[in-house]
């Protein structure tokens, strides 16, 4: 899995069996950055706020809402990326 920042940078490459607790940080970083996930078709999952996604307590199970409370429930090891928007500056 790779966690990039979304202006493009040199990616960050984080092993495998640490993909939950990656988005379990981005997830409780103060402040919080909006973040999208990337599957491996290319199907890009945005997270815009921390009320839009939930880790389940196992990290097995990641569940992100979207317009009108759709919701994707995901397996982190199965999200090929990360891209974390840049801080404001």
């Amino acid at each position: 899995m790779f966690i990039r920042p979304i202006d493009d940078s040199t990616p960050t490459a984080y092993p495998f069996p640490v993909a939950p607790q990656a988005i379990r940080e981005l997830l409780h970083a103060q402040p919080f950055r909006p973040f999208k996930v990337r599957l491996p078709d290319g199907e890009q999952v945005p997270v815009p706020t921390q009320d839009h996604a939930q880790l389940s307590p196992t990290g097995r199970r990641f569940i992100v809402f979207g317009d009108e409370d759709r919701m994707r429930i995901l397996d982190p090891i199965l999200i090929a990326e990360i891209e974390v928007a840049t801080a404001a500056s």
